[in-house]
């Protein structure tokens, strides 16, 4: 249910002017100056939705389409408008959840990767040891280095950069990424 406090006397002129207004210092508390043509229809319904009723104490989809249908009701002028507003909020909150939805599943799989070369890695450590020449790659490059560490599913290889003051690294490495070198 929606608390509405609307004006008693709902002068067309005056309604606009308030929704201008009510957009205005909107705008200034909100350091956005975009003076594009926005109707004027729309401003009414925000101004009412947000200034007449107590939507902004919770904005949720239901309580948005109270408030609308609220407004249409008391305002038969703006029902056009509040039913395009009821869309459009069905409409975001549908592309948001979608967007959710193929976060989740975006993450689910790259928590299944990591698990697979785990898995691939524990195989594939078995067949390293300690100080053999092996390659790795790191952030879109291949290095050469030597084992210095197994784990269970990781190996240490120490290695050298070419630049830099510090040149010696050790890099924890998951086993199945590792590639031995070919002593000569």
């Amino acid at each position: 249910m929606i608390i509405t406090s609307f004006p008693f006397d709902p002068n067309r002129s005056r309604l606009e002017r308030s929704a201008r207004e009510h957009a205005r210092a909107l705008a200034l508390e909100r350091g956005t100056f975009d003076d594009g043509p926005v109707p004027v229809d729309r401003l009414v319904v925000n101004y009412l939705r947000h200034a007449c009723t107590d939507y902004d104490r919770d904005q949720s989809a239901v309580r948005h389409r109270a408030a609308c249908e609220a407004i249409a009701r008391t305002f038969p002028w703006l029902a056009q408008e509040c039913d395009r507003q009821i869309a459009r909020r069905a409409q975001d909150d549908a592309a948001a959840q979608a967007a959710r939805e193929a976060w989740v599943q975006e993450q689910e799989a790259e928590r299944e990767r990591r698990r697979a070369v785990v898995v691939d890695s524990r195989e594939a450590i078995t067949a390293l040891r300690v100080g053999q020449k092996v390659s790795f790659p790191y952030k879109r490059q291949r290095y050469t280095g030597v084992v210095t560490k197994l784990g269970r599913s990781r190996v240490a290889v120490a290695y050298r950069i070419a630049t830099g003051r510090d040149r010696d690294r050790v890099r924890l490495v998951h086993a199945s990424l590792v590639r031995p070198e070919d002593d000569p």
